[in-house]
């Protein structure tokens, strides 16, 4: 079986979703922690920014749940720009639990929002290869 039509039976989509969750639950985790350490410490607002990060990836994994057509373009730009954030530190050789996991939850995420079925919600079926076999070839199906 050639790599070609691995990738193409591939279901991306399933797991943008699957990662979408992963880094809402992570978030969420991060939320908690940050609102125990800021209210131990009198400052409870420091839970705000990992708090809107949770809330923001969770209505984007929602929104391609339910596959809507502007969730591609957003989870684009919020991987790519998280991609660049967390590879910074590590190109500079700042290793952190944060920036690696960061890079680690982005850099698949792009690859797979890039698979032809995944485009296809943005952009519309590719004529000239069609949709892959299963859910997409369902909800591409005239």
């Amino acid at each position: 079986m050639a790599a070609r039509s691995r990738w193409r039976r591939f279901d991306a989509e399933h797991w943008v979703h699957q990662l979408g969750m992963l880094q809402t639950t992570v978030l969420t985790l991060a939320t908690l922690w940050a609102a125990t350490t800021g209210f131990l410490a009198g400052a409870l607002w420091v839970a705000v920014i990992p708090g809107a990060a949770a809330s923001l990836t969770g209505w984007l994994t929602a929104a391609w749940r339910r596959d809507e057509r502007w969730s591609w373009p957003a989870w684009s730009v919020l991987s790519g720009v998280g991609a660049v954030v967390t590879a910074g530190p590590l190109a500079g050789g700042q290793l952190s639990w944060a920036a690696a996991g960061g890079f680690v939850v982005n850099a698949p995420m792009l690859v797979l929002l890039f698979h032809p079925d995944s485009r296809a919600r943005f952009a519309g079926p590719d004529p000239a290869v069609g949709p892959a076999p299963g859910r997409a070839a369902e909800r591409h199906a005239p």
